[in-house]
């Protein structure tokens, strides 16, 4: 494959036209066609030699700039384009600033058109996975205007379109090394305002999805946790107890959905495995207050694979910690149900429940916490792999 590529940049280099061809077919009517040559295109800018070439750098950008004149379509299209360019290398993110697209871009939140702001929205954050791509945005002050956006998206009927845009760029800004996640939600309180309120509005689908999965993004930080807890403290109460309502009785597809925001906060390292000591507790006893691992055996125990799964990706996480194991053991059948091998038929079953098995083995305190017996009836589970089907013999007897 490699060499391949090599062969075609070379040709390339010697032959600019055949650039320039594959270039025109981005504004292609035919969809599969023109998305065939932004692959292609992506596919060559990998290799420093394309767009560090004179002759088809200048060349190159003569051509978006025409494609972008043609139709809105098409200019979304260079748009991403360039992007998914400027994230390969330091070379090709000069080449994407120095070409004025990315200030295109960035010019075109101003308009009133909420498809074509979202749309904006969703390729800065294709911009937060790099560094230089980070700093870009930062030039352009791009989470004040997202910040104003979100203000005036309040006051407009169409403005629950882009709203969720907006929550997904805060909660991966929110993650992004070396920011202060504190200092950036007081600069814009709006944003966290507007996750937790709609984290209790279900009916608001698209935008109630997109701000549980923020919220789980920001409480899977130990950062994150602290500024939820000291500036919104009420309001994060409300939405956790609201999420723990989804994933108690709800329609599946909440449940399902508030599950994985769960499963993120818990995913929040700590060093200390004991209750007292443990934040994760907590926080999952602010969202399921009355006996949490007996509702999550309930849903592990559904006969819908998302629930099912959902469940026991939750017990995988959970069980490392002491103070989890202590509950498992109070939850009536669970040790029982996690020793039958019956009980799951599919391959993501079975590697999910020896998920669990094997993190209950490999703890310091499982031993102790359930017991030696219990314990090697573990550990015989662990040897034996997730797919061994225990075999039973058969006698026969000759007859006369």
């Amino acid at each position: 494959k490699h060499c391949t590529i090599a062969i075609v940049v070379e040709k390339m280099l010697l032959s600019p036209t055949m650039f320039h061809l594959v270039t025109q077919v981005i504004g292609d009517a035919d969809l599969p066609c023109a998305m065939l040559s932004v692959q292609i295109i992506e596919v060559l800018a990998k290799d420093t030699a394309v767009l560090e070439s004179a002759v088809l750098r200048e060349g190159f950008l003569l051509d978006l700039s025409r494609l972008m004149e043609k139709n809105e379509t098409v200019r979304y299209r260079v748009y991403e384009l360039v992007v998914n360019i400027s994230l390969m290398s330091d070379g090709n993110f000069d080449f994407a600033k120095a070409s004025k697209i990315l200030d295109r871009l960035v010019m075109e939140l101003e308009q009133s058109d909420v498809l074509v702001q979202l749309n904006c929205v969703e390729l800065m954050i294709s911009l937060l996975q790099s560094p230089r791509g980070l700093s870009y945005l930062e030039s352009q002050s791009i989470a004040l205007k997202l910040h104003k956006l979100l203000v005036s998206a309040q006051q407009d009927p169409f403005g629950p379109v882009v709203v969720p845009g907006i929550m997904k760029f805060f909660g991966h800004l929110c993650h992004v090394d070396g920011l202060d996640t504190v200092s950036l939600c007081g600069q814009y309180p709006k944003f966290v305002t507007a996750i937790l309120n709609a984290v209790q509005c279900p009916e608001e689908d698209t935008v109630w999805g997109m701000a549980v999965d923020t919220l789980g993004l920001l409480a899977s930080s130990k950062t994150g946790r602290s500024l939820l807890d000291s500036m919104y403290g009420s309001l994060t109460r409300q939405a956790l107890r609201k999420l723990g309502e989804w994933i108690s009785s709800s329609s599946s597809r909440l449940r399902v959905r508030s599950l994985e925001a769960l499963a993120m906060i818990l995913s929040c390292k700590e060093e200390s495995t004991s209750a007292e000591e443990s934040d994760n507790r907590k926080w999952l006893g602010m969202i399921l207050p009355e006996k949490p691992l007996h509702v999550m055996f309930v849903i592990a125990k559904q006969p819908f694979e998302d629930l099912h799964f959902a469940g026991l990706r939750l017990f995988q996480m959970l069980a490392a910690w002491e103070w989890a194991q202590v509950e498992m053991v109070s939850v009536p059948g669970l040790l029982e149900y996690l020793l039958d091998r019956k009980t799951e038929r599919t391959k993501d079953g079975k590697e999910l429940k020896y998920g669990i098995v094997c993190s209950l083995v490999s703890s310091k305190t499982a031993e102790r916490v359930f017991g030696s017996p219990s314990y090697l009836k573990l550990r015989k589970y662990e040897r034996e792999g997730p797919f061994y089907v225990q075999t039973e013999g058969v006698v026969a007897f000759e007859e006369e």
